[in-house]
């Protein structure tokens, strides 16, 4: 925003001084009609018939025109700049146009990752549903693997460390659960769904 701010103000100097060159080549070429008159009308000197006579006004016109040609030059200066000018806007466009391309990218790529947010957030809600309908169940299967291990260890009836036997063998009973049963791990069992 700087550089926008200090182009105006170039442009705005710029614009002046193009209007002061212009209102200068008006007076440069209403001014050499006059020199060119000036010229053609001057008189022989007297004395020396070589030199010519010219009146005070007359110097006096043509120091301004003089004047006016050599503040001139600052119109070459002017152009320069105004070529610069063009130049940067150019650049400043060709930056515009890359900014609004990324724009647009990233229009796209929020545009595809929310909709990818509204599928995941689907997808979360079915999931969270499907596992507070679990969640009895691992209640249920957290009291069976009690009601097994006190059956198992402290049961006099031997049917039921058959069936313990028999669950284990056709891979029904995790490994976390064959230990709980047995003793052997006092960590917590993991049923997160």
């Amino acid at each position: 925003m700087q550089n926008y701010n200090k182009v105006k103000k170039q442009y705005e100097k710029n614009k002046k001084l193009l209007e002061q060159a212009n209102k200068k080549t008006d007076l440069v070429n209403k001014n050499g009609n006059n020199i060119k008159e000036i010229v053609s009308n001057l008189k022989p000197n007297l004395v020396n018939k070589k030199n010519y006579t010219i009146s005070q006004e007359q110097v006096t016109t043509i120091k301004d025109y003089i004047s006016t040609t050599k503040s001139m030059k600052k119109v070459n200066d002017l152009d320069i700049i105004i070529k610069e000018y063009e130049k940067d806007l150019k650049g400043h466009n060709n930056e515009v146009r890359e900014l609004n391309s990324t724009i647009r990218q990233k229009d796209e790529e929020i545009r595809d990752l929310t909709q990818n947010l509204d599928i995941a957030k689907n997808t979360i809600s079915k999931q969270q549903k499907e596992i507070n309908v679990l969640n009895p169940f691992k209640y249920l299967w957290n009291k069976l693997m009690k009601f097994i291990k006190n059956k198992v260890r402290y049961s006099k009836n031997e049917t039921y460390k058959k069936v313990y036997e028999e669950l284990k063998i056709d891979n029904i009973l995790r490994q976390e659960d064959i230990d709980f049963i047995d003793n052997k791990n006092t960590k917590k069992r993991n049923y997160e769904l």
